[in-house]
C-alpha cells in the first residue's frame, strides 16, 4: 500500500509493474490514466490532506525533491 506524492514517483511505480500498490496520489498525478481512479491526498501549494493519508493506511509514503523536509516530518 503505497501513496506517491509526486507525478514523477506515481509514473514510476506504474512503468514497473507496481501502479496495483497504489492507494494514493498527490493532485498532479494524471500518468497513466489508471491514476484518475486513485484518491488524491492533494499537494497543491504543497498542502497534503494527513488525515486522509492517514486513512488509506499506507505501508509507504513516496516523497520526492518537491516536498519539503518539513512536509516529510508530518507524514
Amino acid at each position: 500500500r503505497i501513496v506517491s506524492l509526486s507525478a514523477s514517483n506515481t509514473e514510476i511505480l506504474f512503468a514497473v509493474g507496481a501502479g496495483d500498490q497504489v492507494v494514493g496520489r498527490d493532485e498532479f498525478s494524471d500518468y497513466p490514466a489508471e491514476v484518475e481512479s486513485i484518491p488524491s491526498v492533494g499537494g497543491s501549494m504543497g498542502k497534503y490532506s494527513l488525515e486522509q493519508i492517514a486513512a488509506l493506511d499506507p505501508d509507504l509514503i513516496l516523497a520526492a525533491e518537491i516536498n519539503t523536509p518539513e512536509q516529510v516530518k508530518e507524514f
